[in-house]
């Protein structure tokens, strides 16, 4: 690590050589005699302050130019709620006809319409809260304050 800021800017040479490194694809030495260095101070040029700023800033910048592309790339395929939405109303609004008269995957598109908008907690309309049709009876001292049939001896 240079003990002061690095003011020898770096050769064309050098970066070059830099971007064949980073490439992945050559070793040092070959990298270095493809430039035109010689295979024997390849290690010495990487070493150099000014060769190891500049392949670590270049790094980050594709490292950051790579995480614009996927953030870009996704804004492609930005499907939001309405599209969402549009496509279940579409596909529960196919006629019976058309699907055989099978409609359970439109009532399966309708029901998951209806959790989307928000009402997935709530009874969906027409639908009655069950009434239970006999009791259940339970113990004495299974029973918790506010059950019905609890008593406080």
């Amino acid at each position: 690590m240079a003990k002061g800021p690095v003011e020898t800017l770096i050769t064309d040479q050098e970066m070059r050589f830099a971007h064949l490194i980073l490439e992945g694809k050559l070793t040092d030495r070959e990298a270095a005699e493809a430039v035109g260095i010689s295979p024997g101070q390849a290690a010495y040029v990487k070493g150099k302050p000014r060769v190891r700023e500049y392949m670590a800033s270049h790094r980050a910048s594709v490292r950051a130019g790579l995480a614009q592309h996927e953030v870009d790339t996704l804004v492609e395929f930005n499907i939001g709620r309405e599209q969402i939405l549009a496509k279940w109303w579409e596909f529960a609004c196919i006629d019976p006809a058309k699907t055989g008269y099978n409609t359970s995957s439109q009532s399966k598109a309708l029901d998951s319409l209806w959790k989307g908008l928000g009402f997935e907690d709530s009874k969906k309309p027409g639908e009655e809260e069950p009434q239970p049709t006999h009791s259940i009876y339970v113990a004495k001292w299974m029973r918790k304050p506010g059950d019905p049939g609890y008593e406080d001896d």
